[in-house]
């Protein structure tokens, strides 16, 4: 049986758009992925920056006076642990770096995935109405293949 124009016209479309609904959906596929991936790199800086951090903490940065060590040991000792303590203070400053940098990434992640589910949803209602105006606009009226 031979088919109409305008029904092969709607079968065309309909293919076309299963195709682009395809594309779509590998497409958001793929943007969640990246915000996955986003959100394990973002875990993993704030675990290593608390890991530096605490490290600079745990560390003991005194040392106990011995009277019986003459004056120079004494004075290399604390050059010792005053470099000790300055490195150590580095690390935690490295450390909350880093949780702050796995902060702005985790936050920014969830910012722009709240900002484009609401986009999607408008975007695949529209595509339905619009499915849907195409499908009765070519339907509509007269045949004037007659």
């Amino acid at each position: 049986m031979k088919q109409s124009s305008s029904e092969a016209h709607l079968e065309g479309d309909g293919q076309c758009e299963e195709g682009a609904l395809k594309k779509l959906s590998s497409h958001v596929d793929s943007l969640r992925h990246v915000e996955d991936i986003l959100i394990v790199i973002a875990v993993v800086l704030m675990s290593i920056g608390f890991a530096v951090m605490c490290m600079g903490y745990i560390i003991p940065r005194g040392y106990t006076f011995d009277p019986t060590l003459p004056a120079r040991e004494m004075e290399t000792i604390e050059m010792h642990y005053a470099r000790l303590a300055y490195y150590l203070d580095v690390c935690v400053v490295v450390g909350m770096g880093f949780i702050a940098a796995g902060g702005v990434v985790a936050s920014s992640v969830s910012v722009y995935h709240f900002v484009t589910s609401r986009k999607r949803v408008y975007r695949q209602a529209d595509r339905r109405d619009m499915a849907l105006l195409d499908a009765s606009t070519t339907s509509y009226g007269t045949d004037k293949t007659r």
